[in-house]
């Protein structure tokens, strides 16, 4: 898949250009060099999910090459409510409130330093390569793709992925570590992953 058109298809609003893709593939790959790569697009599918999320605009995988080395990234468009394809089916009087206050851009919390710096050893957020402002009320966020392990969990393994999530439940008692998740205007993430 290597036309823009096709692109746009699947990630809409959040269709990267050419020197995008050239930029962020090379500092993905290698962060030293000076010549962007030749990259190529071969795969971009939506996530066989059905995100029911008002915040969810799309869930798209990217793969390709460049430079005859495989790379991969994980897109997801963060929107406004009022972008929902479910919208219309709350009361006109409910809608308006809930576009107005719902905390859309909350996720992006996650790569905010003061949760990432305090996640237990053994769990970590995917890298974050980009957010990219898509206009009214949308971002798109480029993020590292994380392949899922097929095989099946141990009981320790289960163990594990639990107490670890224990501790990082217990860790949302402390009111700085979600200070400013639900601002709708702002975000604490470093700016040089704001394009």
């Amino acid at each position: 898949m290597t036309t823009a058109t096709t692109l746009h298809d699947v990630l809409g609003p959040a269709t990267p250009s050419t020197r995008f893709l050239r930029e962020l593939i090379g500092e993905i790959l290698t962060p030293a060099a000076t010549a962007l790569p030749s990259v190529t697009v071969t795969q971009a599918e939506p996530v066989p999910y059905d995100f029911g999320s008002p915040a969810t605009g799309a869930l798209v995988r990217l793969r390709g090459t460049a430079d005859g080395t495989d790379w991969s990234v994980f897109v997801k468009v963060l929107q406004n409510p009022r972008h929902w394809r479910l919208i219309d089916r709350m009361p006109p009087p409910a809608r308006a409130a809930f576009i107005a206050e719902f905390p859309w851009r909350a996720e992006l919390a996650a790569w905010d330093p003061a949760l990432t710096e305090r996640l237990p050893d053994g769990l970590r957020v995917p890298k974050l390569y980009r957010l990219v402002d898509l206009g009214p009320d949308r971002i798109a966020v480029w993020m590292e793709d994380i392949d899922a392990d097929p095989s099946p969990w141990s009981p320790s393994r289960f163990a594990r992925a639990a107490e670890l999530l224990g501790e990082l439940a217990g860790n949302r008692s402390d009111p700085t570590l979600w200070a400013g998740s639900g601002d709708r205007k702002s975000t604490r993430l470093n700016s040089s992953h704001i394009t």
